[in-house]
């Protein structure tokens, strides 16, 4: 598909950008403190811890003291265990998230690499043809008249004003590259391929359903959901606490007490039933999602599939074939001006075939690249 010499290869460039683009280093940081969450969500929750001066005697006279009480409320354990499951999806979720956010950054910059390589091919035609154009002006130009010398001079000043825009887009995608990794670069050098892809699309869309980052992140937030639904039924569970009170007194066994209570919802209110009803839309609006998901995947994954062999096919057709009988159409309408056989109109449409013909082809390699590279997205590989 892709080689590169003399420079930063895509691989270097992408750890570049790992190590430096700040928005994959917010990603990173993100998932290690999803993950932290995780692990701390089977802990029991916070005590809470009370300090009071002053109280009452059995004659309730007020009397000087210092109370200490803490208290610390125990789940029902099935709900402690929900709850460090549902914690886990979250991160899961997050992370396939944030991977596939992390995949998109990185397929930008395979895609800037790209249009450089793009760019530097055109470059080299503009080049190519401004030469040809100059040659076949000295080899004719005694057979000009005035309006033929003008019409072929517009055609040279075109192909001029084409390769120096050219060249500042060059340094546009180049100083591009350089914002996506956060870094500087000597130089870039790529060679692309034409790339073809021998698998069927039904294998890729298999593929994807068990890959894509986005579907998994998506499958991971569904399973959260149901866990939430299941979490939100055990409002009905009853809760466990536990206290543990001191205060001076004359004897020390009458200094401490213990406390424990008992949470039981004895009938079913409004907000208990919103709050099931709320986790049960929640999870089915989320199985609609990902049925839309997975269509707009399959959608991009075969479009992505036959733009690579409608663009090979073109490359071929060009490469195989129009290559050389628009070569041939130069050499021959060149001949017939001389021979005032055709007007230099011929001439200068036969030079700009061929021209547009040699930029569809790089287009055409530089298409099934950037194709590629959106197949690996979706399957979650770069």
């Amino acid at each position: 598909m892709a080689s590169f010499s003399y420079g930063d290869s895509v691989q270097e460039l992408i750890d570049k950008a790992r190590k430096n683009n700040p928005e994959i280093r917010k990603i990173e940081k993100e998932l290690k403190i999803q993950e932290k969450k995780a692990k701390v969500a089977r802990k029991l929750f916070n005590p809470s811890i009370s300090l009071t001066f002053g109280g009452r005697d059995a004659f309730e006279k007020p009397y000087r003291a210092v109370t200490f009480k803490i208290s610390q409320k125990i789940p029902y354990p099935k709900k402690l265990d929900t709850i460090y499951q549902i914690e886990t999806k979250n991160y899961e979720e997050k992370y396939f998230f944030l991977l596939s956010k992390k995949n998109e950054i990185i397929q930008k910059i395979y895609e800037s690499v790209y249009r450089l390589w793009l760019i530097r091919e055109k470059i080299k035609i503009y080049k190519k043809y401004i030469e040809l154009t100059e040659k076949i002006k000295s080899e004719i130009e005694e057979n000009f008249s005035y309006g033929d010398r003008l019409k072929f001079l517009i055609i040279v000043e075109n192909l001029y004003k084409e390769k120096q825009s050219l060249l500042i887009d060059e340094k546009i995608e180049f100083s591009n590259i350089e914002s996506l990794i956060n870094d500087t670069l000597n130089d870039i050098n790529i060679n692309l391929k034409i790339v073809n892809i021998d698998v069927t699309p039904e294998t890729l869309l298999e593929e994807m359903k068990d890959k894509s980052p986005l579907l998994q992140s998506y499958r991971k937030r569904l399973e959260r959901l149901s866990k939430s639904l299941k979490l939100s039924k055990m409002i009905y569970y009853p809760d466990l606490s536990l206290s543990l009170r001191t205060t001076p007194e004359d004897r020390l066994q009458d200094s401490f007490s213990v406390g424990i209570g008992v949470n039981i919802p004895i009938w079913r209110t409004i907000r208990q039933e919103q709050i099931v009803l709320e986790a049960q839309l929640k999870k089915v609006s989320i199985e609609e999602e990902i049925r839309y998901i997975e269509n707009l995947l399959r959608y991009q994954l075969l479009s992505s599939y036959y733009r690579i062999k409608k663009n090979r096919y073109i490359y071929n057709l060009i490469n195989n074939s129009l290559k050389s009988k628009h070569g041939m159409n130069i050499q021959i309408s060149k001949m017939e001006f001389l021979e005032g056989k055709r007007d230099i109109s011929d001439l200068i449409i036969a030079i700009r075939d061929s021209l547009n013909s040699e930029i569809e082809a790089v287009e055409s390699i530089y298409n099934t690249n950037v194709e590629y590279i959106n197949i690996k997205a979706l399957l979650g590989e770069l």
